[in-house]
């Protein structure tokens, strides 16, 4: 099931997939089910099934989905009172999955963690992280895929901007990692405008 997981969360699998997805139980069940509610940003699903999702195992060939799930909804938390405690858990689980399966998307999820738990050093280094991986990838994107990229990173200029004047960070690399976000956005503009 693992390649049609994308197809189960946007109700577009087949449906021998779909009958297959059924038989599922624990936290196999509940990753798919968290893809779902992914797709649908329904965080609130998504922490209600956290326990179970949490049962998952580092030999479960969900293991990835169902750690990335859970810090998912942590940073999407709007509740002041809850930001830091959630926060740290998203870190934790964030640095699992890393761990589990390095992935680039994984430091922008890093990122909002960070935020949620009022971590400026960490979110820059984060975003750096992301910054690097689709530099790294700059080839392999198509032309729409480079404008996306673009306007992606252009939005997280200013978020990396405010965490620079954070108490406690180095503004110098905060400014080094601005200006490698300045220029992988002009590389990819460069892509987007420049591929047939």
């Amino acid at each position: 099931l693992q390649p049609h997981l994308a197809a189960l969360a946007n109700d577009t699998a087949p449906a021998d997939i779909k009958r297959l997805a059924a038989q599922l139980y624990g936290s196999a069940a509940a990753v798919v089910a968290a893809d779902h509610y992914n797709v649908a940003g329904d965080w609130e699903k998504i922490a209600a099934i956290d326990g179970t999702l949490g049962l998952a195992n580092p030999t479960d060939a969900w293991y990835f989905q169902a750690l990335t799930a859970r810090a998912e909804w942590r940073s999407r938390v709007a509740d002041r009172e809850l930001q830091a405690t959630l926060g740290a858990q998203c870190m934790t689980l964030v640095d699992q999955a890393i761990l589990s399966q390095p992935a680039i998307a994984l430091f922008e999820l890093r990122a909002r963690c960070a935020a949620e738990l009022g971590r400026a050093d960490a979110l820059i280094e984060s975003l750096y992280a992301f910054t690097v991986g689709a530099r790294a990838n700059l080839n392999t994107l198509s032309r729409q895929e480079s404008r996306a990229l673009a306007q992606h990173l252009d939005a997280l200029a200013p978020v990396i901007h405010g965490a620079a004047r954070s108490p406690g960070v180095d503004t110098a690399r905060a400014e080094e990692i601005a200006a490698l976000l300045t220029e992988v956005i002009a590389q990819l503009r460069a892509r987007a405008g420049n591929e047939p």
